[in-house]
């Protein structure tokens, strides 16, 4: 088996399209064995325990093909990036498709796998110093995969640890981490659970439109200051509710942000000084300038 896996390695052949003759020929031999059980009489019971020795053996097969294929692949590669393509595909596919993708890519995935997002553009050289990693373009998306947490300068988001076979929604959280890191103004690399409530705050619109809508008034009262008053509150909670922090942050006196904060709580009714107000004043002033701009 390391034969072929050396030997479709020098040829070329990526190691998708050898796994995949190997799939079909395993469903031909398997299927072929379950008649010939049936026709002799099997019980259902050994033909299963006939099944699990086959998956077994077969996954043994399988995990020898992949380290021999990898370790005949070259770093010059010149497919390198299609190949983290296609591993990376397989991988938020789940299932014993993700366990291959793991074993293909070298990664260790005993204490669990992250998953970093980030935009295209993102310098990737970062992270390669941190492997191993397997890390390309996916869908628009910067992605990567690693068996540790990174350290990174630019903007990213990233979740995890977690199982192989959960990279699919673990990749959605890392996604919505760098969203929520992009409309916050956080750099570097953002953990979901580091911004976990705004980030479910700002993935329900349809919540979002009913707190604007009931405080459309407010916004109209606030007139030319609505801007101001909105970005004032921001800058406090944000601030951990230091005046003089979010006046540095507006280059305004902290009495500035004092009476705007004062006056978005008089038009709307909210007291973003509690727990669940500041949530509430949050969010709000953040729908409130998406929707003016």
């Amino acid at each position: 088996m390391e034969e072929l896996g050396v030997t479709r390695a020098r040829q070329g052949v990526p190691i998708e399209a050898v796994l995949g003759a190997i799939h079909v020929a395993e469903r031909a031999i398997w299927a072929r064995a379950r008649e010939m059980g049936r026709a002799e009489g099997v019980s259902a019971e050994r033909l299963l325990d006939a099944r699990e020795l086959y998956d077994d053996w077969a996954d043994a097969v399988r995990g020898r093909l992949i380290s021999a294929h990898r370790a005949t692949k070259t770093p010059a590669d010149p497919r390198a990036g299609s190949r983290d393509a296609a591993i990376l595909r397989r991988l938020l596919q789940g299932g014993s498709a993700a366990a291959l993708a793991v074993a293909e890519a070298g990664l260790p995935a005993d204490d669990g796998l992250w998953v970093l997002v980030a935009r295209p553009g993102f310098d990737e050289r970062a992270l390669r110093e941190q492997p191993p990693v397997v890390c390309t373009i996916v869908d628009d998306l910067f992605v990567g995969v690693l068996s540790r947490a990174p350290s990174v300068p630019a903007t990213a988001g990233l979740a995890g640890p977690a199982a192989p076979d959960e990279m699919a929604p673990v990749r959605r959280l890392a996604l919505a981490a760098l969203i929520t890191a992009e409309s916050t103004g956080r750099t570097g690399v953002v953990h979901i659970a580091d911004v976990a409530w705004q980030a479910a705050l700002t993935a329900r619109a349809d919540l979002a439109a009913a707190l604007l809508d009931r405080h459309r008034h407010a916004w109209a009262n606030l007139g030319p200051n609505a801007e101001p008053v909105a970005h004032a509150v921001l800058a406090w909670l944000e601030s951990d509710r230091d005046v003089t922090v979010a006046g540095g942050r507006l280059f305004v006196h902290p009495n500035t942000v004092r009476n705007r904060v004062r006056r978005f709580t008089e038009v709307t009714g909210i007291d973003p000084a509690g727990t669940f107000g500041a949530v509430n004043a949050w969010w709000l002033c953040r729908t409130w300038l998406r929707e003016a701009t």
